[in-house]
């Protein structure tokens, strides 16, 4: 009965530990996506405000 015990211990203890990597994973790649999203919006209004600027000095 000890040994089955152990066995479910050491199964529930690994099974935490894959899913908090996992969980970890897939919380950096979200932030890694929401930073590469924002700072390509921030390059597309650059864009656009340059472009902007230069249509109006250009008339």
């Amino acid at each position: 009965m000890r040994n089955i015990l152990s066995w479910l211990l050491l199964f529930a203890a690994a099974a935490l530990t894959v899913a908090g990597a996992v969980l970890g994973w897939l919380y950096l790649a979200v932030r890694w996506a929401m930073a590469v999203s924002v700072v390509a919006l921030l390059a597309f209004a650059a864009v656009v405000l340059i472009g902007a600027m230069k249509g109006s000095r250009g008339s």
